[in-house]
């Protein structure tokens, strides 16, 4: 074909010619010229780009399949090429519009069944529900496959939160893992099984479901190292196998993971057991993989989790900010378990600043929202919260009342795999409260579930724990333990025995020795902001006499966890545009709010932020 045949469109101003390259001017002139050409055409067309198209092979495939009527295997059998290299780029949405074409090359109603499940697959992990039950409504299964409706389940359980307290839901999953395993698929199986751990958890169900569940893991087999087998264990047994699973944990932390939903799996499994300080960044790792591809509902959970974790290894400043943004996110998605699991989290932290009035307002937010959802976790979650927000007041006896119901079974807010969670704050509301014998209790059950070895977290509790206790020719060699070298990780944990410690040596009329850990200890809650215990050690050290200064609050504690993450994007050189596309929110709210910022902190442009966050502490140690 010879120029001139291009030049009456050139002329008519449709088309432009630079070089090698054809250019429509106008996206409009494209489609009406597409509109305009019969199939017949517009198939010959397509199938000569096919032909003409070597470098860039999905846009080849692309032409090839609309060139294309009725079924080809061998172009379905690169659409599914093609969907993994979408997959492997993190473009989960294009993957799943991929299968479906593929679905609709495929020869034999089997075939087409099995891309449109993969496709369910990923709309329910994407959370799509809408989208997931379409693509289910397509597949065409029938009685001789057996593994679809195993397949089914899988979809409609990832595309809803585990947290309603079913039993019979449990026992479903167990009954389509063991279906999956017997028809060959042993990675279905163990997904379903690591579901019905979570809800397990969730729940606090009975013994005999974990006995079931642990008994249909062990069938499947799976390498010791399986994320799945580790969280499966986890959920099922947190205190008793936390010691084995650390350790498995650790190795796994340093071996790197390139697919961020390992990450996001080791990550809550860390969480469960109590090793926060292996958890933050698996969790960091996922959220960032999360926020790339825009799957904003699994955001939010991942950011509550990685909240969680960053408040027990000090990060406050971040686990606001993580506490923030899950629950905005759950909000504008639908996540209600995740809108009160971050509440929750809002409430602990102002309990632990000193706001206890703020820190009730969350709580009874949140457990309105939990007491719909249903499960014992969050109710758990919310009493652990009251209970450390009381024992921030002074109010010893009411974090005792807080805190003993995750013990009492008939209680909703009973949670066995939640309740070593509570261990510090129960002991020390007990015993200051003039219950000493329900924490003596607490503490003998918990340390022979958890022999031989505890986790670092629980096993500085539990020293914690049993300094409170003991008979004062026997307290000190229990907060020496407590404060050995893995207390470093837990800055207020650590922070709390120091205090302990310190007031413990100056009733002994040890005044001289106790300064150093109660200055000790006040300086961790200064750089954490944990106003009352600060205060506290403020206290003791002027018992023991010795001054020291308030306080002084930072400038840029006036600032919301939001406005604070926007600052400090702002501080790295991204622009309103880029800060928005990272946080989902338009342009001129994240100009709006740099505006408050300036002012709240009396600056007048970008300029004077980083001088403002430097005075942000990393987390103590």
């Amino acid at each position: 074909m010879g120029i001139d045949i291009l030049m009456p469109a050139v002329a008519a101003k449709l088309i432009e010619i630079n070089g090698t390259e054809v250019r429509f001017r106008h996206p409009l002139v494209r489609s009406a010229m597409h509109q305009a050409a019969d199939l017949a055409t517009r198939q010959r067309i397509h199938a000569a780009l096919a032909a003409t198209i070597q470098d860039q092979l999905d846009r080849r495939l692309w032409h090839r399949a609309a060139a294309t009527i009725g079924p080809d295997d061998e172009l379905a059998r690169e659409y599914d090429r093609m969907a993994a290299r979408a997959l492997r780029r993190g473009a989960v949405a294009m993957a799943i519009e991929i299968l479906e074409n593929a679905a609709r090359l495929s020869s034999t109603a089997r075939a087409k069944s099995d891309r449109l499940l993969r496709a369910a697959e990923l709309a329910a992990d994407l959370g799509q529900p809408e989208l997931m039950e379409r693509l289910l409504r397509q597949a065409d299964t029938d009685e001789s496959d057996r593994l679809a409706p195993a397949r089914i389940a899988w979809c409609r359980e990832i595309s809803q939160p585990p947290a309603v307290h079913d039993p019979a839901k449990i026992l479903a999953l167990i009954g389509f893992a063991i279906d999956a395993h017997a028809a060959g698929a042993t990675d279905l199986a163990a997904n379903l099984l690591w579901r019905a751990a979570q809800r397990f958890w969730w729940g606090d169900a009975s013994d005999e479901l974990c006995a079931k569940l642990l008994a249909a893991a062990d069938r499947l087999e799976l390498p010791e190292a399986d994320p799945r087998l580790i969280a499966i264990f986890a959920y099922l047994e947190p205190l008793r196998r936390g010691g084995d699973l650390y350790f498995k944990l650790q190795t796994l932390a340093g071996t790197g993971h390139a697919d961020p939903s390992v990450a996001r799996i080791l990550g809550s499994t860390s969480n469960v057991i109590g090793t926060f300080d292996i958890s933050a960044n698996f969790l960091a790792e996922s959220s960032a993989a999360l926020r790339a591809q825009g799957r904003l509902s699994d955001l939010a959970r991942v950011l509550f989790a990685q909240g969680w974790a960053e408040t027990e290894v000090g990060d406050w400043t971040a686990a606001l900010r993580e506490a923030e943004e899950s629950a905005r996110l759950a909000e504008e998605t639908g996540g209600l378990p995740w809108v009160a699991a971050a509440t929750i989290l809002k409430a602990k932290l102002a309990g632990m600043r000193g706001e206890p009035e703020q820190s009730e307002a969350y709580a009874a937010q949140a457990e309105a929202l939990a007491l719909s959802v249903g499960a014992s976790f969050l109710l758990a979650m919310l009493q652990l919260a009251r209970g450390i927000s009381a024992i921030g007041a002074g109010r010893h006896w009411e974090a005792f009342e807080h805190l003993r119901r995750l013990f009492a079974p008939a209680d909703p807010a009973f949670n066995a795999g939640l309740q070593f969670f509570g261990v510090a704050d129960f002991v020390e509301a007990a015993v200051f409260s003039g219950h000493p014998e329900a924490a003596a209790g607490v503490i003998d059950e918990m340390e022979r579930v958890s022999a031989p070895m505890p986790v670092p977290w629980v096993g500085t509790m539990l020293q914690y724990g049993k300094a409170l206790l003991a008979a004062p020719d026997k307290a000190e060699q229990y907060f020496l333990q407590g404060l050995g070298p893995a207390a470093k990780k837990w800055p207020f944990l650590r922070g709390r025995l120091l205090l302990a410690y310190g007031g413990w040596l100056r009733r002994q009329r040890r005044s001289a020795n106790a300064r150093a850990p109660l200055r000790e200890a006040r300086d961790i809650f200064d750089a954490l902001g944990a106003s009352p215990w600060g205060d506290r050690a403020r206290e003791e050290l002027r018992a023991s006499g010795e001054t020291s200064r308030r306080r002084t609050e930072q400038a840029w504690e006036k600032l919301t966890p939001q406005e604070l993450h926007i600052a400090q994007l702002a501080v790295e050189g991204l622009s309103n545009k880029e800060i928005g596309a990272k946080l989902y929110l338009s342009h001129r709210t994240v100009g709006y709010h740099l505006h408050r910022i300036f002012s709240k902190a009396g600056i007048t442009s970008r300029a004077g932020l980083r001088p403002l966050l430097t005075s942000i502490s990393p987390p103590a140690s």
